[in-house]
C-alpha cells in the first residue's frame, strides 16, 4: 500500500504542476467571444468579478455569461466599466427578469449594480485594483468579502481562481483553502484523509494541515482525478494514481 506522505506528495506535485503552468485562457463559456472579453483582466477586470458574484443557484456556464449578456441585451456601446454603470437598478431588474438571466432575478440584479457601485466607490471604476498590489491572500479575500452578497465559499474560489489559473501574483496563498465540492470531498474520502460524514469545515482544515502554504493546491488534482477515473458510480480504480493506497476497498 503507498503511504500517505507518498499521497500527499503526488497531489501537491500534481498541484505545483498546475499552478507553475504559464497563463492561458479560461473557458468559462462555450462561446469566444464572451471567454475573450472575460479572460481580458487588463481590460475588462470588472467582468471578472460580476461574473464570478453571478456563479450560483445556476450552472457556472451561464452565469459566467450573464455580465456579456446584460450588456448586450441593454445595447451599451461595449463592455467597459463605464458603459455598464449606465444602466439604473430598475433597467438592470427588467432585463433579468426579461431575459431570465437568473434563477434569482431581482436578487442578482441588485448584486450586479451593488457590485458596479463598489467597485466605483472603493477602486476608482477598476477593479484590478482589488489584486494588483500583490496582497495577501487573505486581504484579497477580504475585499472579495466586501462586496454585496459575496460569502467565504465565493470569495475564496475568486482569489483562487485569479492565483492558480490567471497568475496574479499575491504575497502568500496560506488562506487559498481547497473548495468544498463533492468530487473533492469524495478523493480525500477514498484517500482515507476524511470520514464519510466529514463536515465541510473539516475538509478545508484537512487540506491546512496537510499543506498550509497553499492549501487549495489540491483542487486540480484532486477534481482532474474526480473527472477521469474517481467517478462516483463504476470509478475507473486500475487507472488511478491513487489505487494502492484508496481506502475505498477497506
Amino acid at each position: 500500500m503507498i503511504s500517505r506522505t507518498n499521497i500527499i506528495n503526488y497531489l501537491v506535485k500534481s498541484g505545483r504542476k498546475s499552478v507553475s503552468q504559464g497563463r492561458r485562457n479560461i473557458n468559462f463559456t462555450s462561446d469566444n467571444g464572451i471567454n475573450q472579453v472575460m479572460n481580458d483582466l487588463e481590460h475588462h477586470a470588472h467582468m471578472f468579478v460580476l461574473g464570478m458574484q453571478m456563479d450560483r443557484g445556476i450552472d457556472a456556464e451561464t452565469a459566467w455569461s450573464i455580465p456579456y449578456r446584460v450588456a448586450e441585451d441593454l445595447g451599451l456601446n461595449g463592455f467597459d466599466f463605464k458603459h455598464l454603470r449606465e444602466p439604473s437598478i430598475e433597467d438592470l431588474v427588467k432585463v433579468f427578469i426579461t431575459n431570465q438571466l437568473h434563477r434569482y432575478p431581482a436578487k442578482m440584479a441588485r448584486i450586479f449594480h451593488n457590485s458596479l457601485n463598489h467597485i466605483d466607490k472603493f477602486y476608482d471604476g477598476n477593479a484590478k485594483q482589488i489584486w494588483s498590489d500583490r496582497p495577501s491572500s487573505a486581504t484579497l479575500i477580504k475585499r472579495f468579502l466586501q462586496f454585496d452578497g459575496m460569502g467565504l465559499r465565493l470569495a475564496s474560489r475568486a482569489a483562487n481562481k485569479l492565483y492558480r489559473d490567471f497568475k496574479v501574483d499575491l504575497s502568500d496563498a496560506s488562506s487559498l483553502d481547497i473548495t468544498p465540492e463533492h468530487y473533492i470531498r469524495r478523493v480525500f474520502m477514498r484517500a482515507g484523509f476524511i470520514g464519510r460524514n466529514a463536515s465541510d469545515e473539516e475538509l478545508i482544515y484537512c487540506a491546512r494541515e496537510l499543506h498550509l502554504r497553499y492549501p487549495a493546491i489540491f483542487d486540480k488534482p484532486c477534481e482532474d482525478i474526480a473527472e477521469t477515473v474517481c467517478k462516483l458510480e463504476n470509478p475507473i480504480c486500475h487507472q488511478c494514481p491513487l489505487e494502492a493506497s484508496c481506502m475505498k476497498f477497506f
